[in-house]
């Protein structure tokens, strides 16, 4: 026990200050803009990984980090739109100005949309306000503030 004791001392005292010196502040400063257009991103995550620094770019795609980091770290950019960047910094600077950052447009491969005309509509919801809602007197006081948003899929391979 003892000797447990002096280990976790000598940890505490000498090696984790240590540690934690090796660390610095820094103030990491960019621009976002779209790699098609030199448009602003905006609202994309800027952060460091497996840390709790992040921060959000503004509507003209600045964005201005604080963190403490080691002498090499990752920057990760998100956005949903965008295909997710990694920057390593090799900085020892405390203040860090980046390039502008251009992100490449990320393709989405969307399913087909079918829009048709519903004839059955009204049929279709007056059978859903007799099963979902019910025909009790209860039933009665409940009502359906905006009807015209629902969309009803019927199949009828799986009616029984």
């Amino acid at each position: 026990m003892k000797k447990f004791f002096t280990r976790s001392l000598f940890f505490t005292l000498f090696i984790l200050p240590s540690l934690l010196l090796a660390q610095r502040q820094v103030t990491i400063n960019g621009t976002l803009v779209s790699a098609k257009d030199n448009s602003p991103v905006i609202y994309a995550h800027v952060y460091i990984p497996n840390t709790t620094y992040g921060v959000y770019s503004d509507d003209r795609g600045n964005f201005s980090l604080e963190a403490r980091v080691w002498e090499s770290f990752e920057l990760v950019i998100s956005h949903i739109e965008h295909e997710i960047t990694i920057l390593q910094i090799n900085d020892n600077q405390d203040n860090i100005q980046l390039q502008t950052t251009r992100l490449q447009a990320k393709a989405y491969d969307l399913k087909e949309v079918v829009v048709t005309d519903d004839k059955d509509w009204k049929k279709n919801y007056e059978l859903f306000e007799q099963n979902f809602i019910g025909t009790t007197p209860h039933a009665n006081q409940c009502k359906i503030l905006n009807k015209l948003v629902l969309n009803f899929n019927y199949d009828k391979k799986r009616v029984n």
